[in-house]
């Protein structure tokens, strides 16, 4: 594999969850709960599936499926839902994230990521660079799941990176000891960026944007920050 599908690999695969399998008996503990309209705590939830019978959860010796459990009673707990809503939204990003890494690593010309649903379980979001043609139609057609092709998206995921690397450089040349960019990749072709202010530099956000290159000053949202950021100069 090449080291630009690695990198993007490495990207997906760094998001995406990992594969387990679940207690049989994970299914009837929730039931009781939502019942109740309650959702039960990671402890709560493993002490009822058994996987928590020697007393407070362990993270060193978990099993993998006890470590999935605690992991989506977490994601539950936290959220709000109940702990079936969050397997489904893991299940969800498996599915989604596997057919972005094929996309990521066939067509990195074309790829520009994949996005959840804020509903859990529901239809997730792949982003495309131009048209969607036949190549995406395909996986899309064989997923088990329904996704939803936002295609005709200005950048690829690696034309978004160089244009986030161009303007963090921008940056640290004009002086910002403290610089923080991203990549968007629902943005548009948006760069979002910060600086904390240095004296002796510009002091408005415009003016620090107005000497960014021409060709990205309307794409960038820059942030201003008066105390350091997280500095990644």
């Amino acid at each position: 594999m090449s080291s630009r599908a690695s990198r993007l690999s490495g990207v997906l695969m760094a998001a995406a969850l990992l594969v387990a399998l679940f207690p049989a008996s994970s299914s009837e503990a929730v039931a009781d709960h939502a019942a109740s309209g309650t959702v039960p705590t990671a402890q709560e939830f493993l002490e009822e599936t058994g996987g928590a019978e020697d007393g407070p959860i362990d993270d060193v010796n978990q099993t993998p499926e006890q470590a999935m459990a605690q992991d989506l009673a977490l994601v539950a707990e936290g959220k709000g839902w109940t702990y079936d809503e969050a397997t489904a939204q893991h299940l969800t990003a498996e599915e989604v994230g596997a057919i972005a890494e094929v996309v990521a690593r066939e067509r990195p010309d074309i790829f520009v990521g994949s996005a959840l649903s804020e509903t859990p379980g529901g239809a997730p979001t792949l982003y495309i660079k131009g048209p969607a043609d036949e190549f995406i139609a395909n996986l899309v057609a064989a997923s088990e799941i329904e996704i939803v092709v936002a295609d005709n998206q200005p950048y690829s995921f690696e034309e978004l990176e160089a244009r986030k690397r161009t303007v963090h450089q921008a940056l640290v040349d004009m002086g910002f000891r403290y610089v923080a960019t991203s990549v968007n990749i629902t943005g548009g072709g948006v760069i979002p960026a910060g600086v904390t202010l240095e004296p002796g530099l510009p002091q408005q956000a415009a003016d620090i944007v107005a000497a960014l290159p021409a060709e990205l000053r309307n794409d960038v949202e820059l942030t201003v920050y008066e105390t350091p950021n997280v500095r990644y100069r």
